[in-house]
C-alpha cells in the first residue's frame, strides 16, 4: 500500500489513491477498519531508521509498533507535521 509524503497535498493522495486501486491485496480501508476492531489488528515490524517517515506516517493505522531503538530515535527526531 502506497502512502503519500505529503498527507495533505491532494495531488498525491489522489495519485496514490489511484496507485493503489490496482493493487489487488489489502486497501487502505482494510488496515483501518483492522485498527479499530484491534486484537491483533495492524502490526508493524521495522528496524530500519531510513523507514522512519514512512512509519510515522501509518503510525495511525497501527495498533502494535515493534521497532528498533534506532528506528525510534530517527521518529523522534523528525519534525512535527
Amino acid at each position: 500500500m502506497w502512502v503519500p509524503k505529503d498527507p495533505e497535498n491532494e495531488h498525491q493522495k489522489e495519485r496514490t489513491k489511484d496507485i493503489n486501486k490496482r493493487w489487488l491485496g489489502i486497501q487502505n480501508e482494510n488496515i483501518e477498519v483492522c485498527a479499530k476492531r484491534g486484537d491483533p489488528g495492524v502490526v508493524v515490524v521495522a528496524s530500519q531508521p531510513a523507514k522512519a517517515l514512512i512509519v510515522a506516517r501509518v503510525m495511525g493505522f497501527v495498533t502494535h509498533l515493534i521497532i528498533s531503538q534506532d528506528l525510534a530515535e530517527a521518529i523522534i527526531k523528525l519534525p512535527d507535521p
